[in-house]
């Protein structure tokens, strides 16, 4: 899998994060990468969800499942 670096952009729009699934609002920061696997897909992230998953990660890796997780939590 390939990811592109990550940047942390403020919403233009509303979008849907892909960690708790809840709104990031309009106005607010929010992190944004995509990755290739089997296929293109775009994570949106806000600060606090991508904060979790990357401090429980294993040497940077981590793998997620999108919607499924409570806001700022991981694992």
């Amino acid at each position: 899998m390939y990811c592109t670096p990550r940047q942390i952009l403020k919403a233009r729009k509303p979008h849907m994060c892909t960690s708790c699934g809840e709104e990031i609002s309009k106005g607010s920061e929010y992190t944004r990468w995509a990755s290739f696997d089997d296929g293109a897909y775009t994570n949106k992230m806000h600060p606090e969800c991508y904060k979790a998953h990357d401090g429980d990660s294993l040497g940077g890796y981590w793998d997620y499942t999108p919607y499924s997780y409570q806001r700022g939590e991981a694992g």
